[in-house]
């Protein structure tokens, strides 16, 4: 029988449809059954719905021991125990069930999925804010879940040891995320989550601890598909802006996203340095982020009070503004330049510097979308040259939301996806 990349079990209909279309969208062939077979389906994610959200512990472990020895004929390099987000149903006897039929020595459940208002806090489960048993009455009174405290929902049912790896901890660095993950002896590591780009991070970390077996709701979907989804090239976002805007976005982008962020520092000295031997070290360090993130900033307004101090100065030697931006834009390009063809997309905040980087490209021209990601923010595509079709947006300093790069990065993400 054919492998796959990825099998889910999932409790209910709309469950399995939730988290499965985190993968079709990202390009992954996903498909859901409700009748059981062993028959081999050429598919990259398969999902099986149990329809065991309100059955009794017995019939639901039977029911996911079956499903789970099917998936187990299809060698899955992943498997995903799909949970509700109220911790409804048999989620521990199902669990384990699983962990019994494949063998598992670890779980990473992350019961969280922001984006839809559901958060975990020192393992304990919040919706909108609210632990789960404050709402439960008005969400679910059907529910007969007791609590909001994982754990201890989790030990009602199954005798699996639990871990809780609690938010402090998962703001570490991967490196210290894989090591904890890998230090905890418990068969279940309950993540905290209060945000979607934290769940990616634990998620990650967790794969590169050797976990492949996890559980979560909607929001582990997204986290599991960027694994899964083709090595992309990464995003440049080059900002050269000193709007106060532009300020606030790139701090916001820094924590949305966990990107890389490097600052050109500016001194006296640079109104008479060699731009090549002044951009040298930025260039370097660029190179390493490149090879590492998928989302990259490259920032060349400096602190204002470095910008001021280079004002004054210029003032005072009789140089002119312009001259500083042309050594700024001199030493972009040689940070750059020897780096695009590692480059899969741009996007440049400020006319001068958007101009830079296209003039940088040696492109023809620049063929834009039929629709704006931003008001007044198209996507676009370069045309002619060696980077033809590599996206390219160009964004106007001062405008747009604190969010705006975030939705600029991740468009022209999705963009590199379908070219």
């Amino acid at each position: 029988m054919m492998s796959i990349k990825l099998g889910i079990i999932a409790d209910d209909l709309s469950g399995g449809m939730n988290i499965g279309v985190e993968f079709s969208s990202s390009g992954l062939r996903t498909t859901l059954m409700q009748q059981l077979q062993v028959s081999a389906i050429d598919t990259d994610v398969l999902i099986f719905d149990t329809a065991t959200r309100i059955a009794a512990p017995e019939m639901a472990v039977r029911s996911v021991q079956e499903a789970a020895a099917i998936l187990k004929a299809y060698d899955p390099l992943m498997v995903v125990k799909k949970i509700d987000s109220l911790l409804r149903g048999a989620v521990g006897y199902e669990l384990e069930a699983v962990q019994k039929v494949f063998g598992f020595q670890k779980c990473l459940l992350v019961a969280a999925s922001p984006k839809l208002g559901r958060t975990t806090v020192a393992g304990n489960q919040l919706v909108d804010g609210q632990l789960l048993e404050q709402v439960r009455q008005r969400v679910d009174p059907s529910s007969t879940t007791e609590g909001s405290y994982i754990p201890s929902i989790l030990a009602a049912q199954t005798q699996l040891p639990v871990d809780v790896l609690k938010l402090e901890e998962l703001e570490a660095d991967t490196e210290a995320v894989v090591s904890r993950i890998r230090q905890s002896t418990a068969s279940v590591l309950v993540a905290d989550c209060q945000e979607q780009a934290g769940l990616n991070h634990v998620v990650r970390a967790a794969y590169s601890a050797g976990v492949r077996y996890y559980a979560g709701t909607y929001g582990l979907g997204e986290a599991l598909a960027l694994l899964l989804r083709p090595v992309l090239p990464p995003v440049l976002l080059v900002v050269g802006s000193l709007s106060a805007a532009a300020y606030e976005q790139v701090a916001y982008l820094k924590r949305a996203l966990r990107c890389p962020h490097i600052q050109v520092r500016y001194d006296e000295s640079f109104l008479n340095a060699d731009v090549e031997a002044y951009a040298r070290d930025y260039q370097a360090s660029l190179q390493a982020a490149l090879e590492d993130a998928p989302f990259v900033i490259l920032q060349v307004s400096g602190a204002l009070p470095e910008v001021e101090l280079l004002w004054r100065t210029a003032d005072r030697l009789g140089m002119e503004r312009s001259t500083i931006s042309a050594r700024v834009d001199a030493m972009l390009q040689a940070i750059v330049k020897p780096l695009l063809p590692e480059i899969g997309a741009v996007v440049a905040t400020g006319g001068s510097t958007a101009h830079s980087i296209f003039s940088l490209t040696q492109a023809d021209a620049l063929q834009l979308a039929t629709h704006e990601i931003l008001p007044g923010t198209p996507a676009a595509r370069l045309m002619g040259g060696a980077y033809t079709g590599m996206p390219f947006v160009a964004k106007p300093g001062s405008q747009g939301d604190r969010d705006a790069l975030v939705r600029l990065a991740q468009h022209v993400r999705e963009m590199l996806s379908a070219p």
